[in-house]
């Protein structure tokens, strides 16, 4: 009887399963929202449900997207009872596609058996004319006469057609083309997806299905363009995006989002735990032979470190973190082909402060150096920027927003205008020997020429060494002029120079040592 009951509920069950019916159908992307290393894919399509159980399979779905974020709504008086994903064996724009292509490829081989066609019957054509020209002695001129008309006719008829089938290559060539890089776009012979919606409707209804995943192989980084029109200007700073994707699927005028978030990070909390300190006691060495019980370990020792491995094991705190959308009002098309498309977020005009500053120790020229202000509201990324001056491309720099304490400052390059050189004054180097110490004393001489025909402000960058060993002392006698930072050793002073003239200043130490000691980078 039991074996009855469930022949009975398996045959239930075959029947019900038979009975649904799969309705094909594929979505259209509306938006993406790109992360920098992912993308939320979010699409729509229309379908018609029967009365009672069928499956909605929406067909052509990125093989990288992640099953585990997929989430499905649908308009309409039905219930959704589960989703399902799994590679599909074929792919309804692909194929469509494919044999598209195959018809237009068997078209092109047709016409050219045309074209050769035509061509044979123009040789033909003109072998008769030939042949006719050298029997014109026994022919009278009306005969001769429509002879050449009709010749003419054929040629005529047989060159129109050749234009017409010649007209129809190109045609058939480029759209031959535009279908290879289609398919190309989407993947070539990646293998696409589906996604398997088992739906239960009381009626029959029309649903708009809306679906929302997640897909790899896609991201964006960020790519800036620096444009400075003259050193009484503000600064245009122009923020974009290069977009990729690679996931077999090509978006097509998708609404983007550009999201600062990047969902590969760990996005858990990390808790802190006791950092608890024991004294080693290395293993004695035993002879060969020798056999030694080992001592147990001390029961607080042990108690702990089982604690400690536990909490870590078993608590973690998640908390939510902070990101940015750049919504991008203009439709954008990205091609499955990971080439990256440029997109615009935003441009901003800022102020800055424009300073020339030398650095004598290693460049002998002066730098544009442009302290941007009101940048922090940007949301900037590390990337890539372009700089431009004056209407002219000066090079690339790297922005790293997240390492700016005040001013953004960007360098505009070196002005030849301006020339710096620094050398050391051997003459009043000394070294002393005074007890068991050694004092040595460096003078470094820094001359700074304006070969322009207007006055010149700008700001010196000089160094001198700093100590980290208390046994090396280092004396040096801080000129009014200039501000000194002790931890890096950097003074900066500012000076102006009037045209087509020079300024110099010395730059002088001490350094104190036991004369036991070697001291580097000196």
């Amino acid at each position: 009887m039991k074996n009855l009951i469930v022949s009975i509920l398996l045959f239930s069950f075959f029947l019900n399963v038979q009975g649904q019916e799969d309705l094909n159908v594929v979505s259209k992307i509306s938006k993406v929202t790109v992360f920098q290393s992912q993308a939320q894919i979010e699409a729509s399509t229309s379908v018609t449900l029967p009365a009672g159980r069928s499956v909605i399979v929406i067909e052509d779905i990125s093989s990288t997207t992640d099953a585990n974020s997929i989430q499905v709504r649908g308009t309409g008086d039905f219930m959704i009872l589960g989703t399902k994903f799994q590679r599909s064996l074929t792919s309804t724009r692909q194929t469509k596609y494919t044999n598209q292509l195959n018809i237009i490829t068997e078209r092109l081989e047709e016409v050219d058996m045309l074209l050769n066609v035509a061509k044979a019957e123009t040789n033909m054509i003109e072998k008769n004319a030939e042949d006719i020209k050298s029997e014109t002695d026994g022919l009278f001129a009306k005969d001769f006469l429509e002879m050449i008309n009709f010749t003419r006719k054929q040629l005529t008829e047989v060159g129109k057609r050749k234009l017409k089938l010649k007209k129809e290559k190109r045609g058939l060539t480029e759209k031959k083309q535009q279908l290879e890089r289609e398919i190309a776009t989407m993947g070539g012979n990646q293998q696409l997806s589906e996604i398997l919606i088992t739906v239960d409707a009381k009626k029959a209804i029309s649903s708009e299905i809306s679906l929302t995943y997640l897909v790899s192989d896609a991201g964006w980084s960020p790519t800036y363009d620096i444009r400075s029109g003259g050193v009484d200007k503000n600064v245009s700073l122009n923020y974009r995006a290069n977009v990729y994707q690679r996931t077999g699927v090509n978006w097509e005028d998708v609404k983007l989002s550009l999201s600062t978030t990047n969902p590969r990070m760990n996005q858990t909390k990390p808790e802190l735990y006791p950092q608890f300190l024991s004294v080693y006691a290395p293993r004695p060495i035993m002879a060969r032979n020798m056999k030694m019980s080992a001592a147990p370990m001390a029961d607080g020792i042990q108690a702990v470190q089982l604690e400690s491995m536990e909490m870590f094991d078993a608590v973690n705190v998640t908390e939510s973190t902070l990101s940015v959308n750049f919504n991008i009002d203009i439709p954008y098309s990205i091609p499955s082909n990971g080439n990256p498309e440029l997109v615009d977020i935003q441009s901003s005009d800022l102020p800055a402060e424009y300073n020339f500053v030398a650095v004598p120790k290693f460049a002998t020229n002066a730098f544009l150096i442009a302290k941007i202000k009101d940048w922090e509201e940007l949301n900037l990324l590390p990337g890539e920027a372009n700089i431009y001056f004056e209407g002219a491309y000066i090079g690339k720099t790297y922005l790293n927003g997240s390492n700016i304490k005040d001013d953004l400052k960007v360098s505009l390059g070196a002005t030849p205008k301006i020339i710096v050189e620094r050398k050391e004054l051997t003459n009043f180097k000394t070294k002393q020997i005074i007890g068991g110490n050694i004092k040595e004393e460096f003078v470094y001489e820094t001359t700074i020429r304006n070969t322009s025909n207007s006055a010149v402000s700008l700001i010196i960058e000089e160094q001198v060494p700093v100590s980290q060993d208390s046994r090396i002392e280092i004396d040096f006698d801080t000129p009014t002029s200039m501000e000194y930072e002790q931890e890096t050793g950097k003074l900066t002073y500012r000076i102006t120079i009037a045209p087509n003239q020079s300024a110099v200043n010395r730059v002088k130490y001490e350094v104190k040592y036991s004369k036991e000691l070697q001291i580097t980078n000196l």
